[in-house]
């Protein structure tokens, strides 16, 4: 992701400081996950660089169950297209990656 800040929120330690606030990830994947979304939580974030590529890598813990519906559905559609995604991002190796969307909720 290139942006880290959501008006006054840092996406990382925002959410680190305050247990009551989580990332709802929104993935549109048509046509298996169209408006399809997991909460979570960041783990670990580091700055990445590769090429023109100025950017950050965040792990994150999702708040459903890991052997659940919704972790089982996004698996199959993403290991449907993976091949489509992995020349997609071949092909834009040296674009400027764009924003990536992301709420902030407080509360479960």
């Amino acid at each position: 992701m290139t942006q880290i800040m959501s008006d006054s929120y840092h996406v990382f330690h925002s959410t680190r400081e305050n247990d009551s606030y989580y990332l709802q990830l929104k993935i549109n994947l048509p046509p298996d996950l169209a408006g399809f979304s997991l909460s979570a939580r960041p783990i670990w974030m580091n700055f990445f660089h590769q090429d023109q590529i100025h950017a950050y890598k965040m792990g994150v813990e999702f708040l459903v169950n890991p052997e659940g519906e919704k972790i089982k559905k996004l698996m199959a559609a993403m290991a449907r297209q993976q091949e489509k995604r992995a020349q997609w991002w071949s092909s834009h190796a040296l674009r400027k990656a764009g924003p990536v969307s992301m709420a902030f909720f407080s509360g479960h």
